[in-house]
């Protein structure tokens, strides 16, 4: 119990004194729109996903995120999409709520260049009543605090028949979360840089690589490759990151419009793994039935 106690007590100092990464989101590579806000340019109908994680699911405390995104068609060749991130970790919960927009560019080769912008505003809240000292007690030194802050970001994704690559900042400004600029947690924007394709093996098997880097000023660089191999309605996902997390995901298309993902996660960290570290992931996906087919998509 001490020693769970004391790995909460260390994953909340680091993000509240060196915290300067975005959650780790679920499903990124299927909902790209809440890092670019050009993604969602390539979904030629209304689509919308909702998704899950419970980070460290062994573990008190651990983070939980919620994510949803809608993309929806304004006319021909724009789209505005709505994205909710909520994550929260022990005494910290951020809100998030973006709207996108975004306009497409045939180009003469037959591909597309999606380019967005996205505004965003962000609710911050620190419960500073749960942290107390060793003797059980409320610190009066501990703040609790509310904050909000506006921001705004962009992003561009180009597409072929098969393939594509994507790029976004979808938060600009570098903004302290709460009043007291000395002693605040502070956000920093995140460089997102995305690619994937896609193989059909045969008309009921298709393989679908795709890599996903997020760099961070003065911070980390991180890197996830993924690979689906999909047969008829089952897709199965193997997932690589470079944090030393691995992760295998399953989905099923129950028909034109519903989809239904889980995956399991798992660190090559033994001191997590042995207080029960992995994580989970649940998707639920709608897509609205197209009245009439156009051209050939590219399902990322």
């Amino acid at each position: 119990m001490k020693k769970l106690n004391l790995l909460i007590v260390l994953f909340a100092f680091y993000q509240l004194v060196f915290g300067q990464q975005e959650p780790e989101l679920p499903f990124l590579d299927r909902q790209l729109s809440l890092v670019n806000p050009a993604a969602s340019g390539s979904h030629e109908n209304i689509q919308g996903q909702l998704a899950f994680r419970q980070q460290w699911a062994g573990i008190k405390d651990a983070p939980q995120t919620q994510a949803a995104s809608v993309s929806i068609p304004s006319n021909v060749k724009s789209k505005v999409g709505l994205n909710i991130i909520n994550d929260q970790v022990f005494v910290e919960r951020n809100t998030q709520l973006s709207l996108d927009y975004n306009y497409a560019l045939e180009m003469v080769d037959k591909s597309i260049l999606y380019l967005g912008v996205d505004v965003m505003g962000r609710f911050y809240n620190i419960d500073g009543g749960n942290l107390r000292s060793t003797e059980s007690e409320i610190d009066p030194n501990i703040i609790s605090e509310n904050s909000f802050r506006f921001n705004f970001g962009g992003g561009a994704y180009y597409k072929r028949e098969n393939w594509y690559i994507a790029a976004s900042v979808p938060a600009i400004l570098k903004q302290n979360k709460l009043s007291d600029a000395d002693h605040t947690p502070v956000s920093v924007p995140h460089f997102y840089i995305s690619g994937g394709s896609s193989f059909e093996v045969s008309d009921e098997v298709k393989i679908r690589p795709s890599i996903l880097l997020r760099a961070v000023p003065n911070g980390p660089t991180s890197v996830r490759a993924n690979v689906y191999f999909g047969y008829e309605a089952f897709e199965i996902g193997l997932h690589g990151q470079t944090e030393g997390l691995w992760s295998i995901s399953a989905f099923y298309e129950l028909n034109s419009q519903f989809t239904f993902g889980y995956s399991f996660e798992s660190t090559t960290h033994s001191t997590i793994n042995e207080l029960g570290g992995t994580s989970h992931q649940v998707l639920v996906g709608y897509k609205m039935e197209e009245k009439k087919k156009k051209t050939k998509s590219f399902r990322r």
